[in-house]
């Protein structure tokens, strides 16, 4: 980034390369699985490069570009006035299988359907809850991210985030709950 600060183009590809796949699993995530993923993708880049002066190395590159990434989606979600139903998940992520994956498992097809219908329950109870607690979730699953990078880029304190983390546990575990019984 900081190449791509003094107008290093080939730097700033080497960006978008590297970290484009984050930003779409990102925005799909946040989106319920929306056809506009690319789009808002290539936006995502855009602003970061018009923004690329006021980077400040102080925090982790990812940091800064998941904060571009998270205001791009509020503002589309506001803008469309998105509800969050999700009718079918169909995303795969590590944390969720495929029903080719199960099969390949040689479970039944009971146990096939129970573990889809698990992801989408868990996925649907995710995609309820508040947009920056559904931030907040898919940073940690999907990327591994520490409370300080993502109360940095959800702008707020790490007691708040945790806070927030808590209320949304608490609703999730309220919404698996027949699910948590198994």
């Amino acid at each position: 980034m900081l190449l791509a600060q003094k107008d290093d183009l080939e730097a700033f590809e080497c960006l978008v390369e590297l970290h484009h796949k984050k930003v779409a699993n990102l925005i799909y995530q946040m989106l319920g699985g929306a056809n506009d993923v690319e789009d808002l993708s290539q936006q995502v880049f855009i602003k970061l490069w018009k923004s690329r002066k006021r980077y400040q190395p102080k925090a982790k590159f990812l940091t800064f570009l998941f904060m571009i990434t998270k205001r791009l989606v509020f503002n589309e979600m506001k803008r469309s006035h998105r509800r969050h139903e999700v009718t079918h998940f169909e995303a795969e992520t590590e944390d969720t299988y495929s029903e080719t994956d199960l099969q390949a498992k040689s479970l039944s097809s009971d146990v096939i359907e129970l573990k889809l219908e698990k992801n989408r329950a868990i996925e649907a109870a995710i995609q309820a809850l508040p947009k920056k607690a559904q931030m907040a979730i898919h940073l940690i699953k999907d990327n591994g991210m520490s409370y300080d990078e993502i109360a940095g880029v959800l702008g707020v304190s790490v007691s708040a985030l945790k806070s927030l983390l808590f209320r949304a546990r608490g609703e999730l575990k309220k919404q698996l709950a027949h699910y948590l019984d198994d």
